[in-house]
């Protein structure tokens, strides 16, 4: 029973830290998914042709950077699609990526970004031919994280949709997990 008892330790302690050696009761946090980012690793940092960065399906685990990214929308862009309250002007690049989510499917998306704080949205976005103008769009649908590392925004579509995945903050490396349970 021991050995049982320290292997089942030793398994959470992969995922869980149990705080510290000075606490007189050990206080076992989830620490999310562990980081798999490189701060200093030189990634593609190429422009876009036209907004998207490229696209995304289910199972994917992108690493990439918001430098050479787009730098068209701001704080206001965040705010009139409902995507969260922006605290900061968001005046820097960001990086957009399609994701199609099949009918009656859920997705969920997860930003690792440990060298920076950065912004993640997800916004419902119908045309193919292009992105939504950073004011006066028609977005109906967008949920988001601001200013955080090992975010998750999940969607759910029971007729299909296309949907834009916006990575936006200071110029950084970051991960993007698509889990498609």
């Amino acid at each position: 029973m021991f050995w049982f008892v320290l292997g089942c330790i030793g398994a959470l302690s992969d995922k869980y830290s149990f705080g510290d050696q000075n606490d007189t009761v050990p206080v076992l946090q989830d620490t999310g998914p562990v980081p798999t980012v490189d701060c200093n690793a030189e990634l593609d940092d190429s422009s876009p042709e036209g907004c998207l960065s490229g696209p995304l399906q289910c199972g994917d685990v992108l690493h990439a950077t918001t430098t050479g990214g787009n730098q068209d929308y701001s704080d206001r862009f965040y705010e009139t699609a409902y995507c969260f309250v922006p605290y900061d002007a968001y005046a820097g690049p960001e990086r957009i990526y399609e994701l199609q989510v099949s009918p009656g499917q859920q997705a969920e998306v997860v930003l690792l970004s440990p060298c920076e704080d950065m912004a993640l949205a997800v916004a419902r976005w119908e045309d193919q031919d292009s992105c939504p103008p950073e004011e006066d769009h028609q977005i109906l649908e967008c949920e988001g994280k601001e200013a955080s590392s090992g975010d998750r925004v999940k969607v759910y579509s029971p007729s299909g949709a296309r949907y834009l995945i916006i990575v936006d903050g200071p110029e950084a490396n970051f991960e993007l997990r698509m889990n498609c349970p």
